[in-house]
């Protein structure tokens, strides 16, 4: 934490500008250093920008025409005294300028360090310092929109809120056992076990959350099965609206398993367009429904793809009993209606790849299928495996709580397993000293982050 660290804060590639970040308390007086300007950083007022040059510390040869912004600490990202480098982009340029930096003084910083030193100065709580992460990892809008609500603070006053209440049926049963003897009228057991029920509630329905939550992080994946030459990959090429998938007439040219994401919905979907399904004519086939028969057992649900234009064959009856949780689709409706099967043409969706029709009734039935696996539906949702293992112990404990206070037990007994389910929860939003689970918590953000 003494150390001055600095990183590029900006990908590498090609573009118009890239960014070097500097923290720590000699940052000012690092780059001042190796900057050439008519105006020296010392001089300047808090976030100003300064024009100039980074120079080698060594050789004083001039590297990047860079602007400067200063800004003092305690009022930054990090709480300490930062500057920020504006170079030219590339890929040389900005490890010139970073590499002018280190040799002035400051060191790499490792993977998250800039938003570790936020949290450990206390510029942030550790629910916003994760929010931070699924901010910048953030597939669709709207797990940008959950992980900005959780940045805002919202998830961490609600928890605390949680954490008062805890402790408020904690206190009630030490002031009972204080004052036993006295003429005081305390609430009765079914009364303090229905307060805990009521926060065991809100804290299940928290965890449920964390379904959609991983969805929103992770992604679904949907399988697209059928027989062999039903339209496959023609609807998968449709739907990612290019031609990644080859497509013949020639039954079973898809081999290998393709994939392509796309934000249905608000919800990150990997849509998998697996090999045709029915006895193998050769190895090759034979090795391409073993791995799709793999990858669908893994899938929530597929999409299950019926050829409108046949009447339907022994193949489609048998995955039809063997996918009973999909959605079906009714391909080729452009062509003359041959498969006849009532229940299946009421619950299937009408779509012709050739034609480009059923698309927006597909994704409306893809959301509600993903939907439905969402036991709950919740302002606030978690993300983070981290924090629904701190709220299940939370629950097991309070859990405990109550069945002692039913069995009868000492109000002390009861008391300390509610107070260790509020440390439970203050673990979510930050009360950890251990070095061990922090460096597991910001291994996984990048360098300059």
């Amino acid at each position: 934490m003494n150390d001055t660290i600095c990183a590029i804060a900006t990908p590498p590639g090609e573009g118009a500008i890239a960014l070097i970040r500097v923290s720590g308390r000699r940052s000012i007086p690092i780059v001042s250093s190796i900057f050439e300007g008519k105006k020296s950083l010392n001089s300047v007022k808090n976030r100003d920008i300064l024009y100039g040059w980074i120079k080698n510390p060594s050789t004083g040869e001039l590297i990047d025409e860079v602007l400067l912004f200063v800004m003092r600490g305690p009022r930054t990202y990090t709480g300490e005294d930062t500057v920020e480098i504006s170079t030219h982009g590339g890929y040389i340029n900005p490890r010139k300028v970073l590499e002018a930096v280190i040799m002035a003084g400051a060191r790499p910083a490792e993977r998250g360090e800039f938003t570790r030193r936020a949290f450990t100065n206390g510029r942030m709580d550790l629910l916003k310092a994760e929010s931070i992460l699924e901010i910048v990892r953030a597939k669709t809008e709207k797990g940008r929109f959950f992980a900005e609500k959780i940045l805002s603070g919202s998830l961490s006053k609600y928890i605390t809120k949680i954490k008062k209440k805890i402790l408020d049926v904690a206190t009630l049963l030490e002031v009972s056992l204080d004052f036993r003897e006295e003429d005081v009228i305390l609430p009765e057991k079914e009364e303090i076990n229905k307060k805990l029920q009521t926060l065991l509630s809100e804290l299940d329905t928290l965890k449920k959350s964390f379904t959609e939550g991983k969805i929103l992080k992770d992604g679904i994946d949907i399988p697209i099965v059928g027989r062999p030459n039903v339209g496959k990959s023609s609807l998968f090429n449709a739907m990612l609206k290019e031609e990644k998938a080859i497509v013949t007439s020639f039954p079973g040219t898809t081999r290998d398993i393709l994939e392509g994401w796309l934000d249905i919905g608000g919800y990150p979907v990997r849509i998998l367009d697996t090999a045709g399904m029915h006895y193998p004519e050769n190895e090759v086939e034979r090795i391409g429904i073993e791995r799709a028969e793999k990858l669908i057992g893994n899938a929530e649900f597929v999409i299950l793809v019926i050829d409108i234009s046949e009447p339907l064959k022994k193949d489609d009856r048998d995955l039809l009993n063997k996918f009973k949780n999909r959605v079906l689709v009714l391909n080729k409706s452009d062509l003359e209606h041959k498969m006849k099967e009532k229940d299946l043409l009421n619950e299937g969706v009408f779509v012709s790849s050739k034609e480009f029709t059923g698309f927006e009734d597909i994704d409306r039935t893809l959301i509600k299928k993903i939907e439905s696996l969402m036991p709950v539906s919740s302002d606030l949702i978690i993300m983070n495996e981290r924090q629904v293992n701190h709220i299940e112990s939370a629950m097991s404990l309070i859990k405990r709580a109550m069945d002692g206070v039913r069995e009868g037990l000492g109000e002390e007994l009861i008391a300390f397993e509610l107070r260790e389910g509020v440390k439970q929860l203050e673990a979510i939003v930050g009360d950890i000293t251990s070095e061990e689970i922090l460096d597991n918590i910001f291994k996984n953000y990048c360098i300059g982050k």
